[in-house]
């Protein structure tokens, strides 16, 4: 086990450091024990560096995480010597593991040139990465090349000399440079650096796979591609290790990775208790990030070992809601890459019987399917949760069962499915449209895939990662629909748009993020009609005095959790009386946690969904998270695995209030989409918002309803 310096209290920890300004410190960061650390007092979600004024007031520069969207990104903030000890540290920090890495003298690292594929600070002038490799630049001579420019890289060898050197890139970098065969061949004891900055923009591979094609395409061994673990909220980084012949990472000097495998309640609130080895989320006391001296909870799964170094498991399964977007990395993962042969793919002209809108066979399928045991058993394999399943199908039945012949043309006409028919019998095409439905949760396609089929399209799925197996809940509903006479094609997740666009196809309805549709669109070219829907928030709002009888509703309406989508309402507001005390919302919050909400919660999670803090796969459970956070005002601070609860204090008018509370909502969310409310406020929510956002009753927010939109957008036109 390595040895550290004492972690500090926060006030120690400026002092010691010297460092200026004022730490914004709030109250509801959760308490924080690590055995084999003292000192600790609280931690900070990851996720509360999106909604939290974090770090000194007087700012000298502002990092924005990659996020999928302006909403999406977290913002670090740096005062003049924290951006000194920033630049320092990880300036350090790299030099040191080619040197480690490289069995080098120390102070070598150093005197190796570099080639840079992520772009001047110029260019990403918010970008924590960036910022890191011009801080290299100051210490030894590094060369930028454009990862689109074939020659780049044997230009910047040659204006480097041909010497060893290092290659820094993101995976979204190299990935294209491997498609496209153009990697030249590095100086013996060169080094590659990848590291998994700009998320999700090129497709899908194993850490192994690109490990094995970049030594291979660069002429290095192994040993010497190297990966980077790093994020904007922190000022140091972690590299490759080894152990034997197996790949693990290593923070660099002045950081301490933790793991956190508990969530307790006590009389102080919520404690994050964990270790210093084991299996959990990671944590780490970063003593380089001076600015903030509080350790940093991650949402990322690790095993750290007894020598320090850690292995990434993956994400945690309940991170917090970044809306649809959950998805967007995987559609871009999928879809928007570098140009590839078309031959993967065999278009053919299916052979499908005549549609009307007035035909009423498809919902009769669907409900067929959806009432059947396989539905229920594939449903709850893939979302964890027999309860959560049920609850999810009988929401699908609930709007599904209320279908009209009229209701369904009506919402056919609106959904914009028409549109793409004439769009297609314009430009000559058949009436074909390629559906990306949300990885996150099955119960998305339904909808959008029996509007199309009603107005006569003929829709080809792209199965959604997990659930290209035959007894998916994707795989047996197309086979149900099949039996009944509507054939639907599918493709793999590994399906990308190529040079050509999507031959074939008349149009592309994706749900992902803004970012993502955009960059759909310019792949797929100006022939192509893409339908895109991006990130969205849910929440709800009731009323103190109905608070106690509506917990099935609210309930209800957090159901979709389990399934990581947008429909789930992550925050709750209350109208609370004049004169009502946080304390005293605690406390009934509490006894309904103690009750009916946390008995929910155990009937419908698994022990290790439940505790929100371990992906799927992993054998070790752990205990229950809290499911309720109150905040003292009407905009919770964060949103977590648990609900945020937001109390809104009343006049003598509370849909007034609530109304108002909900505008505060929206101007602070813009990603805000659908608000579900009691009948008491319902009516004044709906006049003064219901053509910007979606207004149910409550309990209502994960049961479609069948008017052609999709959160007040036609589904076949959708936003960007």
């Amino acid at each position: 086990m390595p040895t550290y310096d004492k972690p500090y209290l926060p006030a120690e920890f400026l002092v010691r450091h010297g460092a200026k300004g004022t730490v914004a410190i709030h109250d509801d960061l959760p308490r924080l024990t690590v055995t084999g650390l003292e000192g600790l007092l609280w931690g900070i979600k990851i996720n509360g560096f999106r909604v939290l004024d974090l770090g000194p007031v007087a700012s000298a520069k502002v990092f924005e995480s990659s996020g999928t969207s302006a909403q999406g990104r977290s913002k670090s903030r740096f005062s003049d010597g924290g951006l000194a000890a920033y630049r320092e540290a990880i300036a350090s920090g790299f030099f040191s593991a080619l040197e480690r890495l490289g069995d080098l003298p120390e102070g070598a690292g150093q005197k190796l040139p570099g080639i840079s594929l992520v772009p001047p600070p110029q260019e990403w002038p918010t970008s924590s990465l960036a910022a890191m490799v011009h801080w290299l630049g100051e210490k030894t001579q590094v060369a930028y090349c454009r990862p689109e420019e074939d020659a780049g890289l044997a230009l910047a060898m040659k204006v480097l000399g041909e010497r060893p050197l290092w290659v820094f890139g993101t995976a979204f970098h190299l990935i294209p440079l491997l498609d496209r065969g153009r990697l030249p061949r590095l100086p013996k004891g060169s080094f590659v650096i990848f590291t998994g900055g700009t998320k999700g923009k090129t497709r899908d591979v194993s850490e192994a796979w690109l490990v094995e094609a970049l030594a291979r395409g660069f002429g290095i061994p192994e040993k010497s591609v190297i990966s980077e673990y790093g994020m904007s909220e922190l000022a140091s980084a972690a590299y490759t290790a080894f152990s034997g012949d197996e790949r693990r990472l290593t923070f660099q000097r002045g950081a301490i990775p933790f793991v956190v495998n508990n969530v307790r309640r006590d009389a102080g609130g919520l404690c994050y208790e964990g270790g210093l080895t084991g299996t959990g989320l990671l944590g780490i006391v970063d003593l380089n990030r001076i600015d903030l001296p509080a350790p940093v909870i991650t949402e990322d799964v690790v095993t750290i070992y007894n020598n320090g170094t850690f292995s990434l498991l993956g994400r945690a399964r309940m991170a917090p809601l970044k809306g649809c977007s959950l998805m967007a990395e995987e559609v871009r993962a999928k879809i928007v890459a570098p140009p590839q042969p078309q031959s993967h793919l065999e278009y053919h002209t299916l052979t499908r019987r005549p549609v009307r809108i007035r035909s009423h066979g498809i919902v009769g399928a669907l409900v067929s399917f959806l009432e059947s045991p396989e539905a229920i058993e594939s449903l709850s394999r893939e979302i964890g949760s027999t309860r959560a399943a049920q609850l999810a199908l009988e929401d699908a039945l609930g709007g599904l069962k209320t279908l009209t012949p009229d209701i369904l043309a009506a919402a056919v006409h609106r959904s914009g499915a028409l549109d793409i028919s004439r769009h297609a019998s314009v430009q000559g095409q058949p009436p074909r449209l390629l559906l990306i439905p949300p990885n996150t949760h099955p119960m998305a396609l339904p909808m959008p895939l029996t509007l199309a089929l009603a107005a006569g399209l003929e829709p080809t799925v792209r199965l959604p990662k997990g659930q290209e197996r035959q007894d998916s809940f994707t795989r047996r509903l197309l086979r149900r629909l099949a039996t009944a006479g509507w054939q639907i094609d599918t493709v793999d997740s590994s399906f990308r748009i190529g040079a050509e666009g999507l031959p074939g196809f008349a149009a592309l309805l994706v749900f992902g993020d803004d970012q993502t549709v955009e960059e759909i669109r310019r792949a797929a070219g100006p022939s192509l009609h893409v339908a895109g829907h991006g990130g969205a928030l849910t929440a709800s709002i009731v009323t103190w005095a109905e608070l106690p009888d509506l917990m099935d509703q609210i309930l209800a309406d957090t159901c979709a959790l389990m399934q990581d989508g947008c429909m789930a309402s992550r925050m709750l507001g209350i109208v609370v009386p004049q004169g009502t005390g946080k304390s005293e919302v605690e406390q009934v919050c509490a006894r309904l946690m103690e009750t009916s909400w946390w008995r929910f919660w155990r009937e419908a999670l698994s022990p290790l969904h439940a505790s929100g803090l371990l992906s799927r796969g992993l054998a070790t459970p752990a205990p229950g998270i809290a499911a309720l956070s109150v905040h003292d005002g009407p905009v919770p601070a964060a949103f977590g695995p648990q609900l945020s609860v937001g109390l809104v204090t009343a006049g003598s008018h509370p849909s007034a209030a609530a109304s108002e509370a909900v505008s505060g909502w929206l101007e602070q969310w813009p990603m805000l989409r659908l608000v579900t409310a009691s009948t008491n406020l319902l009516h004044d929510i709906e006049a003064g918002f219901g053509t910007k956002i979606d207004v149910r009753p409550i309990g209502r927010a994960n049961r479609p309803v069948w008017n052609g939109l999709h959160f007040g957008r036609p589904v076949f036109s959708g936003s960007c």
